[in-house]
């Protein structure tokens, strides 16, 4: 090997060219000195990654939603925030799990259904983040007498969605190794993800606006429609499109 070009690797960023005097690159950060791959380096990377994962964190994130969902968004937003996860993570951690699961059953099952399935289910996920902002503004909107303001009320959507994400997560866990020998176990599935999200959502805004029920049920349900309304537009929204611009257009 050229010495010249050793002695240049050694005292140049071979990221982006600058002089290096010390463990890091003064200009972009890289290291001074980096190997080779091996399964070491793959191997350290992905426990490097990994270790960024804090279960005992999700987990208490997801106990405290499950059990009291208003008293704990209120301390999160009232600052009480060491220990717990921020609404943002919460929701992408909830998101890999539900990835992982369409992996994991269609590794299993071998059904192209449940492949599928996990595709629609990865847009699906995709697509309710950008909702979950709506469903935070209906809240504030129906619930403008609480002290939240409106941003505070997206945030307690987010929370809102992500906990739903892995309570549904945990139920089909328990209920896929079944999918073999119920064929209506799917079609279930799919009824009871619906069943669990209308049920929490009146859970967690009585507990979160403490308002009377004859005036939170008919809130919630008027809410959940616009909200799978909208969610539907925005998953099919682009074959609506081509439908509408089918129709309007120049006869073949």
């Amino acid at each position: 090997m050229n010495t010249d070009s050793v002695a240049k690797s050694e005292m140049h960023c071979l990221n982006c060219g600058s002089p290096v005097s010390g463990r890091f690159c003064q200009e972009c950060g890289q290291a001074s000195s980096t190997e080779r791959y091996r399964f070491a380096s793959l191997g350290r990377e992905l426990y490097d990654q990994l270790r960024k994962i804090d279960a005992s964190t999700t987990a208490r994130t997801f106990f405290s939603l499950l059990r009291d969902p208003g008293t704990f968004v209120r301390d999160y937003l009232s600052g009480k925030r060491v220990g717990f996860l921020g609404p943002i993570k919460y929701f992408f951690y909830s998101f890999v799990v539900q990835v992982l699961l369409g992996g994991m059953v269609f590794w299993l099952t071998h059904d192209r259904a449940f492949s599928s399935s996990s595709a629609i289910d990865l847009r699906f996920e995709i697509v309710s983040l950008i909702s979950t902002v709506f469903w935070g503004l209906l809240w504030a909107l129906f619930y403008r007498r609480s002290e939240l303001n409106t941003v505070e009320n997206v945030v307690a959507a987010i929370y809102f969605v992500a906990q739903v994400n892995f309570v549904a997560f945990f139920v089909q866990l328990v209920a896929f190794p079944f999918a073999r020998f119920a064929t209506g176990l799917r079609d279930f599935l799919g009824l009871l993800d619906i069943l669990i999200t209308v049920g929490y959502s009146f859970y967690f805004a009585r507990s979160l606006f403490s308002e009377r029920l004859v005036l939170l049920v008919p809130k919630q349900l008027i809410l959940t429609a616009l909200y799978v309304v909208l969610l539907l537009i925005t998953l099919f929204g682009d074959v609506i499109l081509r439908i509408l611009t089918g129709s309007v257009g120049p006869a073949a």
